[in-house]
């Protein structure tokens, strides 16, 4: 399985630079050093650059529209783990509400293992997924709060109705939040990363086999072509990794509920 996990250390303007610039380099040097290969091997029949030219155009065209698809793949992935972590601050935000009107002790109790736990998720758990690491001890707090959950007995009617949506409420937080650990390692498959790599050779291969009586044009328009198919690897590259690198899902959610609703309220 390839790994390329070093990339999500550098920039998105120096990761774009990086595969942009590699393809556009590889391209020129490819034109410049198979110039007297290439025209020994076509032997400049008439209309070979016409032929060659449809077999860009066609294999571009699917190339393009596989990687395209493999990109919004991508992207959909990552809007859909963008909106799970949202809707996991939402119910973390509503357990909250919830516990504070459970009577004391309880009420303080689970109050703090909400605040612990918000906070352990932002200053602990979100610098571990952004190294593409699973944080363990989250699960212990949840079992805490979860322990101290079912120890407490509702005297009332009112707090029988209340202790059972709150039950609700902490299965969907903790759920969502196995959701959100399931998804730190998720990624497209290294055999779909050879497939995506091979098909930009091969098109880069197929714009060294033009015969232009000028290099400059020649080497522009393989640096145009070879530069967008960079673009495109680069926007999936970006967007694989939903928690690692510039561009990925942030925990700001989480804070807004922590300085809007908690940090306010230290009982």
């Amino acid at each position: 399985m390839l790994n390329f996990y070093w990339i999500y250390d550098m920039p998105n303007w120096a990761l774009c630079t990086l595969i942009v610039g590699s393809f556009s380099i590889f391209s020129t040097i490819g034109i410049r050093s198979t110039r007297k290969l290439a025209r020994k091997l076509m032997a400049r029949p008439h209309g070979q650059n016409e032929a060659v030219g449809i077999y860009v155009s066609a294999i571009g065209v699917f190339y393009g529209i596989t990687l395209g698809l493999i990109t919004v793949g991508a992207s959909t992935t990552f809007s859909d783990i963008s909106s799970q972590v949202d809707r996991e601050a939402t119910s973390i935000a509503s357990f909250y509400r919830k516990v504070s009107n459970y009577p004391e002790p309880t009420r303080s109790l689970l109050q703090g293992q909400a605040k612990t736990y918000i906070n352990y998720i932002i200053d602990t758990a979100w610098p571990l997924q952004r190294q593409g690491i699973i944080p363990s001890d989250i699960i212990k707090q949840v079992v805490a709060i979860e322990k101290n959950l079912d120890a407490f007995e509702p005297m009332t009617g009112s707090q029988t109705a209340l202790h059972e949506v709150t039950l609700q409420t902490f299965d969907e937080m903790a759920r969502m939040g196995r959701a959100r650990l399931q998804n730190v390692t998720v990624g497209l498959p290294g055999a779909l990363w050879s497939i995506v790599i091979l098909g930009a050779l091969l098109n880069i291969f197929l714009t060294w086999m033009l015969i232009l009586d000028n290099n400059r044009p020649h080497i522009w328009l393989g640096i145009v072509f070879n530069a967008t198919i960079g673009i495109l690897i680069f926007l999936t590259a970006a967007m694989d990794n939903p928690f690692r690198g510039d561009f990925s899902v942030s925990a700001d959610s989480f804070q807004m509920v922590y300085d809007q609703l908690m940090k306010a309220k230290i009982s």
